[in-house]
């Protein structure tokens, strides 16, 4: 009991709040889970590694680029599949397995940044934000970004209190993040910016062992990068300097622009992922209205810790001024959540402490974000998630018995993926030769007819033609 101090009150909401990121992570699981490109892409490598023993030394490839990222998050992953028998739906409970640890890591890192006051805000606000419980629920490289994030911020923090020995961890943890996402190459430059800021002292000894770290983890790819005479290393240079750029920015400006209003859009998301235009503007206004408010903050207060997380956030804007793919979806800015809500987290606590007022508009606000996110999150409905084409895979397996078939597909752009894996995962394969059951998935199902057809949510499956001799 020592360790709750005497905020015991606020561990219980702590508990609860943690209650709340289960049912929220874990709710209607198979129904929402999205198995399509990335998740079966990632499904077919953990069968290779389980089922035919084969090690992989590069991860997934970078979207808009032909570099490829680290295998961590493949390998994170395999646990999963083992213990639910090569079931996608193991990828799945990893994810939000993930999601709601993340909810608890945050809280210490904000207990240790600021307060525990700001602890119960910041969980909060990432267990209710729609968009981060969409993410967390989504399984792929990205889903434990924020996590291992949060850790390295953690880590930096006792850093910075003289505890040499966190500097160690911070070299494996960096390893681990550029394999979950290539945006964590920012957080070489906010490295430098916290050395400038918190000036810590750095000894050799344990400097040296962080590198090894960072080495000894991202040691299949160096030895694939070896092997093949740094290929990868030489097309990520290429991208980096030589790639043509964007069509649409000519300039530094243009492309800074272009971040800024990215940044600006991912940041409102993060609050409440709204279509109404009136509603966004006001969101957007308040977002650069905090980000000003905790400036001020730190001219009035000093506080360096204020200042570093406020960089934390800006730094990727500029950062991105390099970036020359039109590709730029906004959860590039997944780097940046975590200081965002941290701030946020900050102010509100002090906006609430500070007079009558103070406590209407803090108390306004944040009704808001539980109420909107949590009316948004429970009226959100899947008509292609991973139970229906589960079904749909299931049902023409069970039709077609022993023999052989062939599945086509009849989609839209990007939705006929998902069900190669579960074929397989089912012990068939479809084979485009004569004489073998034909069938069509269809989606959406209004996109076409047939005279034998069998609808699973949102996917119609029609048969086409039978095998030989039926």
């Amino acid at each position: 009991m020592k360790f709750l101090g005497k905020d015991k009150f606020c561990y219980l909401l702590l508990f609860l709040i943690v209650l709340s990121a289960i049912f929220l992570r874990f709710y209607q699981l198979g129904e929402r889970f999205g198995f399509d490109w990335d998740q079966e892409r990632d499904a077919f490598v953990a069968w290779d590694i389980i089922r035919n023993h084969h090690l992989v030394f590069l991860g997934p490839k970078v979207g808009p680029s032909d570099f490829f990222l680290g295998p961590f998050y493949n390998y994170l992953t395999l646990p999963f599949y083992f213990f639910f028998r090569m079931n996608p739906i193991g990828a799945a409970f990893g994810a939000s397995l993930i999601g709601v640890l993340t909810v608890v890591v945050i809280f210490f890192v904000a207990r240790s940044a600021f307060s525990v006051k700001v602890a119960i805000i910041a969980s909060s606000f990432w267990t209710f934000s729609v968009f981060l419980v969409s993410s967390d629920r989504t399984a792929w490289n990205v889903n434990p970004f924020s996590l291992f994030l949060l850790i390295f911020l953690y880590l930096l923090l006792k850093f910075k209190d003289g505890k040499q020995f966190y500097l160690v961890i911070l070299g494996g943890v960096f390893g681990l993040l550029i394999q979950l996402h290539f945006s964590a190459v920012f957080l070489l430059p906010i490295f430098l910016i916290f050395f400038l800021i918190f000036k810590p002292k750095l000894k050799f000894k344990y400097s040296t062992f962080a590198i090894l770290t960072f080495l000894l983890v991202n040691l299949p790819f160096i030895l694939f990068e070896i092997k093949n005479g740094f290929l990868n290393s030489k097309i990520i240079i290429s991208f980096l300097l030589t790639s043509p750029p964007n069509p649409n920015s000519l300039s530094y400006l243009d492309n800074f622009t272009r971040a800024w209003k990215i940044f600006l859009e991912f940041s409102t998301n993060l609050i409440y992922p709204s279509s109404n235009f009136a509603l966004t503007a006001f969101l957007k206004s308040l977002v650069l209205v905090l980000l000003l408010t905790v400036f001020w903050i730190f001219l009035k207060y000093k506080d360096k810790t204020l200042l570093f997380l406020l960089l934390w956030v800006i730094f990727p804007v500029f950062g991105y001024i390099l970036y020359r793919s039109d590709i730029f979806p906004p959860y590039y800015f997944m780097i940046s959540a975590p200081a965002i809500l941290l701030l946020f987290s900050y102010l509100a606590v002090k906006i609430f402490e500070r007079n009558l007022f103070g406590k209407f508009l803090v108390t306004a606000l944040l009704v808001f974000f539980f109420v909107a996110n949590s009316i948004f999150f429970l009226t959100l409905k899947s008509d292609i998630g991973f139970s229906n084409k589960m079904r749909a895979v299931k049902f023409i397996v069970d039709r077609v018995g022993d023999r052989p078939l062939f599945v086509s597909y009849s989609t839209q752009l990007g939705y006929n993926k998902g069900y190669d894996y579960l074929l397989k995962y089912y012990g068939k394969e479809s084979k485009d030769v004569p004489e073998v059951y034909h069938f069509s998935i269809v989606y959406p199902k209004e996109r076409e007819s047939g005279s034998r057809e069998w609808v699973f949510g949102g996917i119609k499956v029609i048969q086409r033609s039978e095998g030989l001799g039926d």
